[in-house]
């Protein structure tokens, strides 16, 4: 820690500016996910961004080149906050289980779930310049859902019946759909209606659903 503390001061002339730089390319990204959350990727300018930050349409590409190079910037901040709350280092139906959190974390974030539902349909067009991100997306969501419910057969926590490929796109579909309809109607309570469903999920493929229910309660409360 010291020799990062030195090394820091020893920098302090341009750390000012850096750091600057870094906010502004932050208060970009922010302000594009509202502007195309809210009128979409062909709808929304840059004009429209940079007024609302205050600088002019050649500062944002300064930072990153084109509108097309900030739509992509934007998409990979946009993944980066999914992956930081989906909870990788769970397994099985423990995973899945997990996903109520998602759920109920993404429903703090409405400027994102608003610019993921608004590209996403447009880039269903092959020649929208999300199109390959949104195909990658999808099929990376799939792969790990599936993985999961593979793993929970693997384990015995599942009847073996059970389809992972048919389950994944089920969760998928309920999960995107839910967040649909609250951001038409914000008084739906999604989050208690994707927990149920959840719940539900969890006793219809389950071999003995109340005691993995009394193993997880367990763990929630060991870790708080």
């Amino acid at each position: 820690m010291t020799a990062t503390s030195s090394g820091t001061r020893a920098k302090s002339g341009t750390r000012g500016p850096y750091q600057a730089g870094i906010r502004r390319r932050r208060q970009i990204l922010e302000t594009s996910v509202e502007v195309f959350g809210q009128f979409g990727y062909n709808g929304g300018s840059l004009r429209q961004i940079a007024d609302r930050i205050g600088v002019t349409p050649t500062a944002l590409l300064h930072h990153f080149g084109s509108k097309e190079g900030l739509l992509v910037a934007v998409l990979e901040y946009w993944d980066d906050q999914s992956d930081v709350i989906t909870g990788r280092d769970f397994t099985g139906l423990t995973f899945i289980d997990k996903q109520r959190l998602v759920m109920a974390k993404n429903a703090t974030l409405r400027g994102l779930i608003e610019l993921f539902a608004s590209l996403s349909t447009e880039a269903t067009d092959p020649a929208h310049p999300a199109h390959d991100f949104f195909i990658r997306r999808y099929r990376r969501v799939f792969e790990t859902f599936e993985g999961a419910f593979e793993s929970a057969k693997a384990a015995g926590e599942v009847r073996q019946t059970i389809d992972p490929a048919v389950e994944s796109r089920l969760l998928i579909a309920t999960f995107d759909g839910l967040q649909i309809q609250w951001l038409l109607e914000p008084e739906i309570p999604v989050t208690a209606i994707f927990a149920a469903h959840i719940e539900g999920l969890v006793d219809r493929i389950t071999l003995d659903a109340p005691r993995w229910k009394a193993a997880r309660l367990t763990e929630t409360v060991s870790q708080q």
